[in-house]
């Protein structure tokens, strides 16, 4: 269609632009490495890891959400896509020789969903377990790493087409997967779990999404009284 085609042209010129608008809208600070370790001392376990969406532009409720855990006794840190190659490197490094090394979970939107499932890919390879990664919007990234005990996948499909602006995708498990997949289309079956006006930029933003997210990592990172280390369970 020929509107489709004048879109898809003025696609990469309008999100340049919406970026420099929206760009107050975020943080771009780097998280850093220190936070990553394998234990904590909040009242819940684990660690929670807030990938940002692409340049920070679409960080504000990734924020949020880090700051909602931690009043809620988790420990969550919010960290930039573009760090995952020595955030890989880091979690690898510190929790491979600590058997009874607190949950590893995930939350991310957009090019921060493709940084959490390539994190999660080199865990596998370092035989190190992922709890839980939640997912908004997934760009690029489609497959699961066998390494994930749970990923919910909160999506809805894009507006431009078969291109990877402004959209989500139903992810898929790795072969010889064990753990459990939940693909949540919020454009369809799913939509009452989403304010109307939502979209891909706001997705992280809308505080129903974030409401079912805060309650899938509190289920994933119980209270310390109430917590077996997974090498005592063995």
């Amino acid at each position: 269609m020929e509107w489709l085609r004048v879109v898809r042209r003025m696609a990469p010129g309008l999100l340049v632009m919406f970026c420099f608008v929206c760009v107050g809208c975020g943080t771009n600070t780097p998280g850093r490495m220190e936070w990553v370790q394998p234990t904590t001392k909040a009242p819940r376990v684990g660690t929670v890891y807030c990938m940002r969406g692409w340049e920070g532009v679409y960080s504000a409720g990734i924020d949020v959400i880090a700051k909602e855990c931690n009043k809620k006794g988790l420990t969550a840190y919010p960290f930039m896509p573009e760090q995952f190659p020595e955030l890989a490197k880091t979690i690898i490094a510190r929790y491979k020789d600590v058997p009874n090394h607190e949950p590893i979970c995930f939350i991310g939107h957009s090019r921060g969903v493709d940084a959490s499932l390539l994190i999660a890919r080199e865990l596998d390879r370092a035989g190190i377990e992922v709890e839980v990664i939640c997912c908004l919007d997934s760009v690029d990234e489609r497959t699961v790493s066998k390494n994930v005990k749970i990923c919910y996948n909160y999506w809805m499909p894009g507006l431009l087409g078969d291109t990877n602006l402004l959209r989500g995708i139903p992810l898929k498990q790795a072969p010889g997967s064990t753990g459990k997949l939940y693909n949540y289309d919020l454009d369809g079956e799913y939509r009452d779990w989403r304010w109307p006006t939502t979209d891909h930029v706001t997705f992280d933003d809308d505080p129903v999404v974030q409401s079912h997210i805060i309650q899938n990592l509190l289920d994933a990172c119980p209270e310390r009284s109430k917590w077996a280390p997974a090498a005592s369970q063995k």
